[in-house]
Order: structure tokens, then C-alpha cells, then sequence
């Protein structure tokens, strides 16, 4: 439970850190490779890397997604990562991690920001007041997430989890109102995380908040028929729809 809490602030973390240079529309020093494969590595759940695989989706890159299976309880056994875990040359090994040639990153939001950077720096935001509004609302988005995730596997109660969470989303869907995408009317990284945070919330809450914020159910119709996401998400092979967490989880781990 420690890791998983270390993982999620290392991710806020990471945004707060990044300087955006990327969406400021200054050339890089040097080409992108584009030949590589990137290998995505995570568990064989949705958790933190499901927001990941959408974006390579979207943007019709061909990657590598290798899944480490946990056993099965009572000891949920994590040798099949552990064992490896410090030979594959990361200085923070953590799951998920990002090999995309000589690079090798770890930490979901900074995977996301390569990505972006890489393959479509668009998604960064188009100007310094769209990559601000990414970075305050990440900041919600992932208070958001930890209340949620976190309680799936310590408490294991969905009406808490409900009660705790309709708030905070419900100023996320205020601060929205009319825009199509979470920081305004472009698509942006951060929408992939909010996206799967959003389907993640309507599985704890059996539909309860898209009944409740039917923006919601229109923001993430939306997000899913996002061109190649769509037919990704079609095929159960390329997106799985479940579990979204991990087998010592008491809620959604099956």
C-alpha cells in the first residue's frame, strides 16, 4: 500500500517538476528517434498504466506491453517483477516503467509527458495558460485519484469512497462546464488520465456519477471514439476493460 501511495505522489510530483519547454514551441536540440519500439511495463491490470496504453493507441504507435502477473492471496506473490526489477538499468525501478531506446523512464505522469512531447506536442498544451491550467488541474485530478484508488485497497468501502469522491469531482466538473476536454476545447495528456480515472469512479459507483454528472458519461463517450483509441478499445486484446486494480485490492481487482 506504501508503494502504491509513493507511485501516485511521485506522479504529481514529476508534473509539478517539468518545465513545459515542450509546448512553448522551441525546436529541440536534437531529432527524435522514431525507429524504436517503446516497451511499456506494468501489471495485468489497468491501475496506472491503462491511461498510458490509450495514448500510444491514439497516437498509432506500436508498442511492447509487457505485464507482470501478481499470484494470487494469501502472499500475492510480486517475485515475477522483484526478481528483475533492478537488472533493467532504471534509476527508479517502478512499475509502470518506459523503455523507448537508450531511454528508460519510470513514473506514470512523466511517461505520459514523453510521450506526448515525442509523438504529439500538442498534448502538452498550446500555450502557457493551457499548460498552467494542465498542471493546476493535475494537481485536482490526482487528489481525486488517491482518494479513490487508495481506498479500493485499504478500506474496500464503495459508499465512502462515493461520498468522499462526489465533491471533488463535482468541482472538476464545474471548473469544465461547457469545454469539451478537461483543460479547455483541446485535447491534452491530461485528458487520458482524467478519462480513466472517470471510467474507474462509474465502476465504484455502479453508474452512480454518470447518472449524477451526465457530462461525464458525454466526456468520456467522447475521450473513447477519440480516432484509432476507438478501435483499440474495441478489441479486449489491446485495452483491457478489467481488473483495475491489483489482486490485494478489496474493490475491482477481478
Amino acid at each position: 500500500m506504501k508503494a502504491q501511495i509513493a507511485q501516485l505522489k511521485a506522479d504529481i510530483q514529476s508534473a509539478q517538476a517539468n518545465t513545459s519547454t515542450a509546448a512553448s514551441g522551441s525546436p529541440a536540440t536534437e531529432p527524435e528517434d522514431f525507429s524504436t519500439k517503446p516497451e511499456l511495463g506494468y501489471w495485468n491490470i489497468r491501475g496506472l498504466a491503462a491511461q498510458i496504453r490509450y495514448m500510444f493507441h491514439y497516437l498509432n504507435v506500436n508498442f511492447e506491453d509487457t505485464l507482470y502477473e501478481c499470484g494470487d492471496a494469501p502472499d500475492f506473490d510480486k517475485t515475477c517483477w522483484t526478481d528483475v526489477k533492478e537488472t533493467l538499468g532504471f534509476e527508479y525501478p517502478n512499475l509502470p516503467y518506459l523503455k523507448d531506446g537508450e531511454v528508460k523512464l519510470t513514473e506514470t505522469v512523466a511517461i505520459m509527458q514523453y510521450i506526448a512531447r515525442k509523438w504529439q506536442p500538442a498534448l502538452l498544451g498550446a500555450n502557457a495558460a493551457e499548460v498552467g491550467r494542465i498542471n493546476m488541474l493535475l494537481d485536482k485530478v490526482f487528489n481525486l485519484k488517491m482518494k479513490s484508488t487508495i481506498a479500493c485497497y485499504t478500506v474496500g468501502d464503495a459508499e465512502a469512497i462515493i461520498e468522499e469522491c462526489r465533491p471533488l469531482l463535482a468541482k472538476i466538473v464545474e471548473c469544465m462546464g461547457d469545454s469539451e476536454w478537461i483543460a479547455g476545447p483541446n485535447l491534452t495528456w491530461l485528458d487520458f488520465y482524467f478519462a480513466e480515472l472517470i471510467d474507474l469512479l462509474n465502476a465504484i459507483s455502479d453508474g452512480l456519477f454518470h447518472a449524477e454528472f451526465p457530462t461525464m458519461q458525454a466526456y468520456w463517450d467522447r475521450f473513447i471514439a477519440l480516432p484509432n483509441l476507438a478501435e483499440a478499445w474495441a478489441d479486449d486484446a489491446k485495452c483491457m476493460k478489467a481488473p483495475f486494480n491489483n489482486k490485494m485490492a478489496k474493490l475491482l481487482h477481478n
